[in-house]
């Protein structure tokens, strides 16, 4: 769950660049190892983000959370680092996205 301040920034960073959001959601690589964002969504939004619900209901999130799961005998296999490394890559665009919003870099 993101601190209030912190949800608004976000909220206003997809808002200000829904395209971009929508495009590293549909990213191949994204999709392929995690699927899609998770997270408990408000029921009410302020008025400036209703509209964008419509074409991101993502926005209503109240925390933006993915998750791989991975089988157990993973963890003594050579091919973990690499997996992990892979994992990593294909949800940086997006972990970067959310961190400008929140740290305004």
């Amino acid at each position: 769950m993101l601190e209030k301040d912190d949800l608004q920034n976000v909220r206003m960073h997809i808002k200000e660049n829904l395209d971009e959001f929508s495009r590293l959601l549909n990213d191949k690589k994204f999709k392929d190892v995690f699927g899609e964002i998770h997270g408990e969504q408000n029921e009410r939004l302020s008025a400036e983000f209703q509209e964008i619900a419509d074409q991101q209901p993502l926005i209503a999130n109240k925390g933006f959370y993915y998750f791989k799961k991975y089988p157990a005998d993973l963890i003594f296999d050579d091919k973990l680092i690499p997996i992990l490394v892979k994992d990593y890559q294909a949800a940086s665009p997006l972990n970067q996205f959310l961190k400008t919003a929140i740290l305004g870099e």
